[in-house]
């Protein structure tokens, strides 16, 4: 399985306007292969709302997953202030393997 997070960031004042676009009925959904298995929301010194969210999904519908989630989170992105960016996630050990053969 593959592992995708998104790194979110919004001012404070647009926390309602956040929240309303995340229970829209409007927003893009997500395949059925793409599972949201973590999310967290944080407070950070620089004065933004940080969020956190990991997807998981088969290795060979990575490219359709990453389609699925950008669609979804610029969606998201209509809120002014709210920026996001979107990483591929290894599990250290596997990743330390790889770069030793």
């Amino acid at each position: 399985m593959a592992l995708i997070m998104v790194v979110g960031t919004y001012p404070p004042n647009k926390a309602e306007e956040m929240w309303k676009a995340n229970i829209s009925e409007n927003k893009p959904e997500y395949p059925p292969f793409v599972k949201k298995v973590h999310n967290w929301i944080a407070q950070v010194t620089t004065g933004l709302y940080k969020l956190y969210a990991v997807y998981e999904c088969p290795e060979e519908n990575i490219s359709e997953a990453l389609f699925a989630i950008t669609k979804r989170y610029n969606f998201y992105a209509q809120v002014d202030g709210y920026r996001f960016t979107i990483e591929m996630l290894m599990d250290a050990a596997e990743a330390a393997r790889l770069l030793s053969e």
